[in-house]
């Protein structure tokens, strides 16, 4: 049997290491159009984030988590330090559906399932002020508006979902649609990232 696989340290701090993991993965993802499922990844850092004690107001600076690997402890708890970890895996978690592997397939709205069900648990709980959640439930609301375009889109499927070539030509055409079309959350992303889909 084989040893389970190592895990990250879950703890506050560490975070802008797991992010920055993260965007190295969505970057794979982006460039080989390989499926790689990082809301597990992502979702525990955006629920504990919004679960987390009042923020402390602060004077620090944020942090620029492109380049930090471990938060110092100054920041834990603090205002910036959880309006910055909260942007950044929600963007992140934007552009990985964004990713034509992902936003992509026939089964979108079933992969977003478990992410909209989590997300909008921890909003009902959340004890952040209301700029994080906002930030939060816009990102839901995107997502739930993608699904529904997809869903729209394979209204018209007749081919079942073990015809691989069939499903496989129409995330083909779903994949140029949204580069010409552009999905609702696509457009958004793109036009905030300034990166192609």
């Amino acid at each position: 049997m084989w040893p389970p696989p190592p895990r990250l340290i879950s703890h506050p701090r560490s975070y802008p290491f797991h992010l920055h993991l993260v965007r190295s993965l969505v970057h794979l993802t982006r460039h080989t159009r390989t499926y790689i499922p990082l809301a597990p990844h992502l979702l525990p850092i955006l629920t504990a984030t919004l679960s987390s004690t009042k923020s402390k107001a602060s004077t620090l600076r944020p942090l620029d988590l492109e380049i930090t690997l471990r938060a110092p402890q100054q920041y834990l708890h603090s205002h910036v330090y959880t309006d910055n970890v909260t942007h950044s895996a929600t963007f992140l978690i934007a552009e990985w559906l964004c990713v034509s592997a992902v936003h992509g397939s026939i089964a979108f709205p079933e992969v977003v399932v478990p992410i909209v069900a989590c997300l909008r648990r921890a909003l009902k709980t959340a004890r952040t002020g209301p700029k994080v959640n906002a930030t939060v439930k816009t990102l839901v609301e995107q997502i739930e508006e993608s699904a529904r375009w997809i869903s729209q889109r394979r209204a018209g499927v007749t081919f079942a979902p073990g015809k691989t070539a069939a499903v496989g030509e129409w995330e083909a055409d779903q994949i140029h649609l949204m580069r010409s079309e552009l999905s609702p959350s696509g457009s958004r992303y793109s036009s905030l990232a300034g990166l192609p889909l």
